[in-house]
């Protein structure tokens, strides 16, 4: 995942980095607010859309959640985001959420998972325990980040390379959607909220 995130990070305006690290150092919001907008398309929480339908759904903009489903249980197909965007840019705006309330989170959705993953899950799993691995590194160039910082440091704003490096990870997440799956038993799960946690490691107290 790091081409990903190194490749998003001149993209990061400095305002889209030091409002969510605004939010990340505040209290968390009550998890009350978890039952998020009711989707046309929803069947337990759950969204049924189609990948060709959620691919075109990302490339041109269309919000799923606000798309009626004409396939089987409601799913969302390829000809209802044609039906969207045959009624113009307007309705394309319109079916995006005005806003978003922190600590609202999107229902995980299960995807069809093929038995051949679920034999290279399995074994992937079997192996992880006692077989030997080791682990690459690639150096980055971070004159970008360092730029961003100091852009934002002009304007008064109090942002780390690590708070850059973190929103890029989230931005490249969102980006590549798949990178943001687990298998959980049987069931292939594709999560929707991008969660990025830290470690910051001191050898002076790890010793």
């Amino acid at each position: 995942m790091a081409a990903p995130a190194a490749a998003a990070v001149a993209a990061v305006p400095v305002a889209a980095v030091a409002a969510p690290v605004q939010v990340l150092r505040a209290a968390s919001a009550p998890m009350a607010a978890v039952a998020a907008v009711a989707a046309p398309a929803a069947a337990n929480g759950r969204l049924r859309v189609s990948p060709l339908a959620r691919r075109m759904a990302q490339e041109t903009g269309v919000d799923l959640a606000a798309v009626p489903g004409s396939g089987p249980n409601g799913r969302v197909v390829k000809r209802d985001i044609e039906q969207v965007m045959a009624q113009g840019p307007a309705k394309v705006k319109s079916s995006r959420p005005a806003a978003v309330t922190n600590g609202v989170r999107l229902a995980a959705e299960v995807l069809p998972v093929s038995s051949m993953r679920k034999v290279i899950a399995s074994r992937m799993a079997e192996v992880k325990p006692g077989v030997p691995h080791f682990y690459l590194t690639v150096d980055l160039e971070m004159d970008q980040a360092l730029k961003l910082r100091e852009e934002a440091r002009a304007k008064d704003l109090k942002i780390s390379v690590n708070d850059v490096v973190i929103k890029a990870v989230a931005v490249a997440v969102r980006r590549f959607p798949r990178i943001n799956q687990q298998l959980d038993g049987g069931q292939l799960v594709q999560l929707h909220n991008v969660d990025v946690g830290a470690r910051m490691e001191f050898p002076e107290v790890c010793r």
